[in-house]
């Protein structure tokens, strides 16, 4: 039997592979399946860039925690100068909020799928 994950020959039924770590599961007709153990998608971590701009930022937080507070805080000092502006930061406050969307698209997206899997 084989892993899945590094393509190393696992001898015996061991529940991890033991060259990568991997998880190892039974599939269909005695296939070897191989499941990650822990880890993140880099898809759902693109995903919540594109919906919900800075937050994905939480989803890898142990790593980008610091990422997703200057978001925060440029978004709240933003709202709070548009308040006190009466709307007239709108236009500057809008083209920062665009900034940091880009920012967070860019930043999940260039990060391997392992970065994501090593998480």
């Amino acid at each position: 039997m084989f892993c899945r994950n590094c393509g190393k020959e696992v001898t015996g039924t061991p529940d991890f592979c033991p060259n990568c770590g991997a998880r190892l599961g039974q599939g269909v007709a005695g296939t070897t399946v191989t499941v990650r153990a822990g880890g993140k998608s880099k898809t759902a971590s693109v995903l919540l860039a594109v919906f919900l701009a800075f937050w994905t930022w939480l989803y890898t937080y142990k790593k980008d925690g610091w990422k997703f507070w200057v978001g925060l805080g440029i978004s709240l000092v933003n709202v709070i100068l548009v308040v006190a502006t009466f709307g007239l930061w709108g236009v500057v406050s809008w083209i920062f909020s665009l900034g940091i969307w880009i920012w967070a698209i860019v930043d999940v997206a260039v990060k391997s799928s392992e970065w994501y899997q090593s998480y």
